[in-house]
């Protein structure tokens, strides 16, 4: 009997190598099949995620003025997200959907030493389930006003407030005048021909967080994040500016600039209240996926 067992071994090796190819290649696919996809923060799988970042990829023509918005209710849950996986921060990726309309894709991150410009290292990583967060999806606009409720920065004829100055400092600050003139210089281009050069911005943890807190502290809805151009010496980048919002009208959500009091992300900046200092791809893309 154990004369026949290695007979009965090789019987079995060489039925599997005369196997029909398109046998091994149903059952490649099963396999294939049966490994569960990952997800982005805003509940996108990975395929789907590759598939629309790509699209902006190959076609990188600006849309016309776009902002998206976040309610709280998602920011929290990412944070909490980004807490119970020990992020370090978000990657977001500018996306184009079939429509050819922008869509934000959020990834987590987590440290990773640092870059070979030494430089902090952040690495994507993946969800293994589908977080329920459904956000990202840019509103467009028109060229001419009207715009959407409330988003102040598309408005040509803005002015920032006077006199709103935060005590304490904020690495994530920008001043106002620049978010404006960020989001106006975006609105400028040429849709037909002018193309979006940066691929990604990263966000520290932190400042979702302190977004989290602050909104909470002043009864905040969500934040809208905003397509910009700056086009100032020495590094011309498309970017995306932050506001803080409240509810306003007929389910809008209405700009209303807002102070960290308890501040994570803490450091000596100019004291204003739309944010964004995040770090761009091209420059800063070690780590990311696409």
């Amino acid at each position: 009997m154990k004369k026949l067992l290695p007979l009965i071994c090789l019987i079995c090796a060489v039925m599997a190598c005369n196997q029909h190819p398109k046998t091994r290649q149903t059952a490649n696919k099963s396999v294939m099949a049966a490994v569960p996809d990952v997800y982005t923060l805003n509940g996108l799988t990975k395929t789907e995620a590759t598939t629309i970042v790509q699209a902006f990829r190959s076609d990188r023509k600006a849309v016309a003025p776009a902002s998206v918005f976040f309610g709280l209710t998602d920011l929290e849950a990412i944070d909490k997200i980004l807490t119970d996986n020990n992020a370090d921060g978000v990657r977001v990726y500018y996306g184009k959907t079939a429509a050819n309309q922008f869509k934000l894709v959020l990834v987590p991150t987590k440290g990773n030493g640092t870059t070979s410009l030494q430089r902090p290292k952040h690495d994507d990583f993946f969800l293994n389930t589908d977080p329920g967060i459904n956000a990202g999806n840019a509103v467009m606009e028109k060229l001419t006003g009207p715009y959407t409720l409330g988003a102040t920065l598309l408005d040509p004829t803005f002015h920032c407030p006077n006199g709103l100055v935060c005590g304490t400092p904020h690495r994530h600050y920008l001043d106002c005048n620049n978010s404006f003139k960020w989001v106006q210089n975006y609105m400028k281009l040429d849709f037909k021909t002018d193309t979006i050069d940066t691929n990604s911005e990263w966000f520290e943890s932190c400042l979702i967080s302190d977004l989290c807190q602050t909104l909470k502290n002043n009864h905040g809805d969500g934040i809208r994040v905003y397509f910009s151009y700056k086009n100032d010496a020495p590094s011309s980048k498309h970017r995306f500016v932050i506001t803080t919002t409240v509810a306003g009208t007929s389910g809008s959500h209405k700009d209303k600039r807002m102070c960290v009091t308890l501040p994570t992300c803490a450091r000596l900046l100019p004291h204003d209240q739309d944010f964004d200092n995040g770090e761009q791809c091209p420059n800063n893309c070690e780590g990311s996926t696409w």
